[in-house]
């Protein structure tokens, strides 16, 4: 909407309307210029225009029509994708997409040649910054990283302000273009400042398509601003015969449609994150689950056997666990695994991984860790379990642990054979009585 001439009808880029074939040969006026320049623009009904001295220029009637119903399309897309995410996220697509409508409707005089009155070019201008403030709103919901509600406000207002100044009280075409494209910048500076680092090595892959697509429209305006206040001396240079009013406009009306399909991405990537920790994590005590501590133990094994370090393994049984369902409850039960794992996990060192293998049984990887370390370790699990019962909603349980230790042994031929090891020390420390720690030597 920027470059909107301040009279006559919007046309191709900043230029009049398409004359009548009987005035191909009349001379037209750029709106920054008062006289007129070789070369003046001649629309058509396709893609592109004429000059008069056979040089083609985009139409920028044509590229709103096209932008415009793409745009609508992607909108239409991101709210019927919205439902298969949850509430956070369907609330930032919620704003991305209506947003990318309103940038739909910045191009409307553009796309219907409507007449550039006042009301029209505020419409057409507030609905752009709308649009990309829409965009800044919802990434930045959606980043965690939002904005008080003023800094959103301000772009309009001022956009608001700069457009009936500049078009009436101080009629200039130049600074209506300048305050409009100021404020852009600073929407989409906010917009990309999240994103930004995503453009180093290893950053995901819809964070870096919103970063590029809206750094290239940043780019655009810094172009477009510069061209729009241009030394004289670059009207007879090569540089006249650039469409840079018809490339900007271009990029303004596509960034959003290439960012939607980077946001798109960021949501799903987010969706494939949480399916992918809810697949490696105990969902009631929020230690790795079996899957993950198995593999683990896998990799370690093998840092192990590469570099020849000890490792050891704990497998851990919580004794007559099955008394507490029985008697008090499953939910005191999960109560009393959540409380057992903390109590764990705050003896364990740093280094140290707790997965739960299944019901009550646990395995502990001590990485770094030969066999005398890793019954000490054992020794602290027994006494952290000793110290005190275990209280949940009135009820009192003292709760203790079996635990076999092994540690890696040259014999081992995989984790296997190093968990049967420990499994088989565990059901030997349930045999002697239980509340105590042996190890598979």
């Amino acid at each position: 909407m920027p470059c909107m001439p301040p009279s006559g009808r919007a046309a191709t880029g900043c230029w009049p309307p398409v004359p009548s074939l009987r005035r191909l040969a009349e001379p037209l006026q750029c709106p920054r210029s008062k006289t007129h320049r070789p070369g003046a623009v001649v629309g058509l009904s396709s893609n592109v225009g004429l000059r008069t001295d056979g040089t083609m220029q985009l139409d920028v009637s044509s590229m709103a029509v096209a932008c415009s119903a793409l745009a609508t399309l992607v909108a239409l897309i991101l709210f019927a994708a919205r439902r298969s995410f949850e509430p956070d996220v369907h609330a930032s697509l919620t704003i991305w997409a209506t947003a990318l409508l309103f940038v739909v409707l910045s191009s409307a005089p553009f796309a219907w040649a409507m007449a550039t009155t006042l009301p029209v070019i505020i419409v057409g201008n507030s609905s752009l910054v709308v649009g990309y403030t829409g965009f800044a709103m919802a990434l930045r919901r959606f980043m965690a990283r939002p904005l008080p509600l003023p800094m959103y406000l301000l772009p309009l207002l001022a956009v608001v302000t700069g457009t009936v100044v500049f078009s009436t009280v101080m009629p200039s075409y130049s600074l209506r273009v300048a305050v409009v494209i100021v404020f852009l910048l600073l929407v989409q500076t906010t917009l990309i400042r999240p994103v930004f680092h995503a453009l180093h090595r290893g950053g995901e892959v819809g964070q870096r398509v919103v970063a590029l697509s809206f750094l290239a429209s940043i780019i655009a305006l810094i172009v477009r601003l510069l061209w729009e206040w241009r030394p004289p001396a670059l009207d007879s240079s090569w540089l006249a015969d650039a469409d840079i009013i018809g490339l900007h406009m271009l990029l303004i009306w596509m960034t959003p449609v290439v960012g939607s399909i980077g946001f798109l991405l960021m949501c799903n990537e987010r969706l494939m994150r949480v399916t992918r920790t809810l697949a490696e994590t105990d969902a009631l005590t929020g230690i790795s689950g079996r899957r993950t501590i198995l593999q683990r133990s896998e990799n370690a094994l093998r840092d192990a056997e590469r570099s020849g370090r000890p490792m050891s393994v704990l497998m851990i049984d919580a004794d007559h666990f099955k008394c507490v369902n029985d008697q008090h409850g499953h939910e005191a039960g999960d109560a009393v695994l959540v409380e057992l794992v903390q109590r764990l996990r705050a003896v364990l060192r740093s280094h140290d991984v707790i997965g739960r293998m299944g019901g009550e049984e646990f395995l502990v990887l001590l990485p770094d860790t030969g066999e005398r370390a890793a019954l000490e370790v054992a020794e602290r699990l027994l006494a952290a379990m000793r110290v005190a019962p275990i209280r949940h909603n009135g009820i009192s349980v003292t709760m203790t642990l079996s635990v076999g230790v092994a540690s890696l042994h040259v014999h081992d031929a995989n984790l296997d054979a190093l968990i049967r090891r420990a499994d088989a020390a565990l059901y030997a420390a349930k045999a002697a009585g239980r509340d105590c720690a042996l190890s598979a030597a």
